[in-house]
């Protein structure tokens, strides 16, 4: 049964020993109307350390866990940085399943910023092998930063091989930046550019806007436009905050068009976030869709998710 997620988070913040903890609750309600309790969610974190834990309601109504991270710093110096991070999930009745520990390294050598992660993934018999690597170079520059990622996995034979690269420029003037990223896939002939994404953010005037295009390869081999998200966000003078996002596809839900139709206007969500009582937060998502019966017209808002934060929200 399709659940639409309805209400409620609550955050709370404590200080202790220089730990910060927040816990989320929350409820959906089904198709039916039905309230569901959950997801439940508690993080802390301090300087050295990170863990999250999410609950979900089981089938007979218990609350059980459904992922469970833990990250901690095993070294923080001038010669650089390395993390430890262990996640564990859980299947729908709460048993655990295989874990997934990943092992970042961050160098920094003048400009030049080197991340290197590596990640295990666990078999039935707890077993842990190299699933992925990945290092990603930054090099800042005047303006902005390029970066290279690079990433292996295990082959056929079990030697890692490269199964991807990505190229990401990123240019900075003032309030606005322009980023281009780039991903190249591992074909038959080699690697070929499977998709595009790029970003145009400004700011203005208590104002932000950001333009993200998204490219995809075609029949031709060239990248086409095949969606693109608008987001305007605007603070009030009372602290609020208002994001209309925009969602534009090659075609809306229910109706098929040719490509040279252009871009249509598939989904706006609205997030609105108000101060509430005692210092928290009060943040309300709501969408509106067009129709199959009027594919060119948005339909009215309905309220899909409301969340309340106590404590430091940002």
């Amino acid at each position: 049964m399709k659940t639409v997620p309805m209400l409620v988070g609550f955050a709370t913040v404590a200080f202790l020993a220089a730990q910060e903890t927040r816990t989320y609750t929350g409820s959906s309600v089904d198709g039916s109307g039905n309230r569901v309790d959950g997801p439940a969610i508690t993080e802390s974190r301090s300087k050295a350390a990170f863990e999250r834990t999410e609950k979900q309601q089981s089938v007979n109504g218990r609350m059980v866990p459904r992922e469970r991270i833990e990250e901690r710093v095993i070294r923080d110096d001038s010669t650089g940085r390395e993390v430890e991070r262990i996640v564990q999930k859980f299947d729908a009745t709460g048993n655990p399943g295989p874990l997934e520990k990943t092992l970042t390294e961050e160098r920094k050598v003048g400009d030049r910023l080197t991340v290197s992660s590596t990640v295990y993934r666990g078999d039935l018999n707890g077993n842990l092998q190299v699933s992925e690597r990945s290092v990603i170079e930054t090099l800042k520059t005047g303006s902005g930063q390029h970066s290279d990622i690079v990433i292996e996995r295990p082959s056929i034979n079990g030697a890692m091989e490269t199964v991807e690269r990505k190229s990401v420029e990123k240019m900075v003037s003032g309030d606005r930046y322009q980023e281009n990223a780039t991903t190249f896939r591992r074909g038959a002939n080699g690697f070929y550019p499977a998709s595009r994404i790029v970003t145009d953010h400004s700011q203005a005037k208590g104002e932000a806007t950001e333009s993200s295009a998204e490219y995809g390869s075609s029949g031709s081999g060239a990248l086409e436009l095949q969606g693109q998200t608008v987001t305007r966000t605007t603070k009030r003078a009372d602290g609020s905050e208002l994001s209309v996002v925009d969602v534009f596809g090659l075609s809306t839900p229910g109706t098929v068009q040719s490509r040279d139709a252009g871009l249509q206007l598939k989904e706006r969500e609205l997030v609105d976030r108000k101060p509430g009582a005692g210092g928290s937060v009060v943040e309300t998502v709501s969408l509106q869709r067009p129709s199959v019966s009027d594919p060119g017209v948005l339909g009215p808002a309905r309220v899909v998710s409301e969340t309340v934060c106590r404590g430091t929200c940002k």
